[in-house]
């Protein structure tokens, strides 16, 4: 089974942003995968998680990148993968 985490920290900007971090992950589940960012700021955390449909793990590891490099976040994860047309489950 494999697993893929992207940690992207972001630095405190004076009175315009808090310092955080956003993990991107990808895991392999028996026949599937779960793709999930995870949002950590000072001592909270939220994620979402999504399960792609009918992906091999190449085309999930290049969805995780994807994630990663364009700073998506956890708000825009459901936008993203409908606006590339990837049939998805929310899981949490």
């Amino acid at each position: 089974m494999h697993t893929i985490n992207y940690i992207k920290n972001f630095s405190e900007i004076i009175n315009m942003q808090a310092e955080y971090k956003l993990i991107y992950k990808l895991e392999e589940k028996a026949s599937t995968y779960i793709l999930t960012i995870i949002k950590v700021e000072k001592n909270k955390s939220k994620q979402i998680a999504c399960e792609p449909y009918n992906v091999t793990f190449d085309e999930a590891k290049n969805i995780l990148k994807f994630l990663y490099e364009n700073n998506i976040s956890l708000e825009n994860l459901v936008d993203i993968l409908t606006d590339y047309d990837i049939a998805f489950r929310v899981i949490k």
